[in-house]
């Protein structure tokens, strides 16, 4: 009787235990990394803080402009988000990435675009080429030039491809020496119609 006993209970133990939803916790998914800095002279002078990621509100944002869904121009600027009408910014943008058959680009053609542009020169609204925009704390706005006579050059490096569930992205790093030209906002400084932009360094990405 005491076996009979002891069986039924084992037998009930091994129904429940069978019956036992395990949980699967499933593999975390990769996050890309995405930090972003802007650093340089302004006229000389090293700009007052750096551009950190996370600092002051300062943070990337990427957009691009399509043109009939064969051509786009792709922007990067580093901003504040907590000030940004009293914060200085930077803006990088960068074309013509030019394909067809599709409304987007594939990552193929995405990558290899930002790859060739190692040496980019500059363009007025960054169409097959560069150009770089910052705006004061004040709201003064100042552009690269095409036609400018001044010495100007950009090299982009540590490009790297990488995507997760939010998009795909193309990190790098610009170093670039410019001037900037005055075009919208009032002018900081009577007759200050111009910036030099010196060791510029400009990390952050582009997105799809």
């Amino acid at each position: 009787m005491k076996t009979s006993v002891f069986a039924s209970i084992i037998t009930i133990a091994l129904i429940l235990f069978s019956c036992i939803k395990h949980e699967i916790i499933p593999a975390p998914t990769p996050k890309v990394v995405l930090k972003s800095q802007f650093k340089g002279y302004i006229d000389g002078s090293a700009i007052s803080s750096e551009f950190n990621e996370g600092v002051d509100g300062y943070t990337c944002l990427t957009n691009n402009d399509v043109f009939l869904q064969t051509t786009a121009v792709y922007y990067s600027s580093i901003s504040s988000t907590t000030n940004p009408t009293t914060s200085p910014s930077i803006r990088l943008g960068l074309g013509t990435l030019s394909w067809s058959g599709a409304a987007i680009p594939t990552v193929d053609q995405f990558n290899a675009f930002f790859a060739a542009y190692v040496l980019p020169p500059y363009r007025t609204g960054a169409s097959n080429g560069l150009e770089i925009q910052y705006t004061t704390a004040l709201g003064a706005i100042y552009t690269s030039r095409q036609t400018t006579t001044a010495y100007q050059d950009a090299v982009f490096s540590n490009i790297t491809q990488e995507s997760d569930d939010t998009g795909d992205y193309s990190k790098f790093i610009c170093n670039f020496n410019c001037y900037v030209y005055w075009t919208a906002g009032t002018l900081p400084v009577v007759n200050k119609d111009s910036l030099k932009i010196q060791s510029g360094v400009f990390k952050g990405w582009f997105k799809k």
